[in-house]
């Protein structure tokens, strides 16, 4: 059976940003996949390690914390998005 991913998940009420990382965090590109919404892969693996939201309560107000949330595989749309930010350049 494979070990638990740790799961950290941060809200700075102050400047309204929510962190998620999946993973303890390592260096990672960061990408932009729509307005305010960013994932952080790193190149090498093309593993996501965590994604950060700008303007969290002001897009998704319906959110109460603490929340509970279920991860889903990426869509085809994101995997192009990451595939193309990891491109050469």
């Amino acid at each position: 059976m494979d070990e638990p991913t740790p799961l950290r998940v941060h809200y700075d009420e102050k400047f309204d940003t929510l962190e998620i990382f999946f993973q303890d965090p390592e260096p990672a590109l960061t990408v932009e996949l729509e307005e305010d919404v960013y994932a952080h892969i790193v190149p090498k693996t093309k593993q996501v390690v965590g994604l950060t939201i700008h303007h969290f309560r002001e897009h998704h107000s319906q959110f109460a914390f603490p929340f509970q949330g279920m991860l889903s595989p990426v869509s085809p749309r994101v995997a192009r998005d990451i595939a193309k930010a990891l491109l050469p350049a």
